[in-house]
């Protein structure tokens, strides 16, 4: 395998059936305020033979949100979560104000993907409906989702000290303060 991608930068996959492919996608529920920080997560997913969708990277659904097409945004998103076998929803305190994230965690939870949400190191309170999915609160935990994901998929991975990318496979890097996610998450 390789590494993973951004399915909402290919064309090519909005004509086919992606659920076919053999590697899983994670799509990244989240409010555009935090780009930088799901930006590093899913460059960690994406290092995990992992695909994404990341919404910014959807030329259609920029249009869309451009033109100020309500219609076109929402069966962007839609099509990008039916596309994705999990939801991953980063919560920040700048999520509190998302109308968004609440409508991809209900149509998520309506598609019956499977839901978790990584809780920044910022948040005190967790919303209750979040609560009852798998919550990640460190390093160490989403390395136990990513592990769980790649062992559902029968992938293999490696787990490495090192931020600097492996010649062989995917890998995630051992919780520390040297993990890029370090600032974000808690290292236990």
């Amino acid at each position: 395998m390789s590494r993973g991608i951004n399915i909402a930068e290919n064309y090519r996959y909005r004509s086919l059936n992606y659920s076919n492919n053999s590697k899983p996608v994670v799509f990244l529920s989240h409010k555009s305020e935090d780009k930088e920080y799901v930006e590093e997560l899913g460059n960690y997913l994406r290092n995990a033979g992992i695909d994404i969708y990341l919404d910014k990277n959807d030329p259609v659904l920029q249009r869309a949100d451009r033109e100020g097409d309500a219609q076109k945004v929402t069966e962007c998103i839609e099509e990008g979560i039916l596309r994705s076998d999990y939801i991953l929803c980063i919560v920040s305190q700048k999520t509190v104000s998302s109308w968004w994230v609440p409508f991809e965690i209900g149509y998520g939870k309506k598609s019956e993907k499977p839901i978790a949400s990584v809780i920044k190191n910022d948040i005190t309170k967790v919303p209750d409906y979040l609560k009852i999915e798998d919550v990640i609160l460190s390093i160490e935990d989403m390395n136990n989702y990513i592990k769980e994901i790649t062992r559902k998929h029968n992938m293999v991975l490696f787990e490495s000290t090192s931020t600097v990318p492996q010649n062989s496979g995917e890998f995630i890097t051992k919780a520390s303060y040297n993990n890029k996610l370090a600032k974000y998450l808690r290292v236990r």
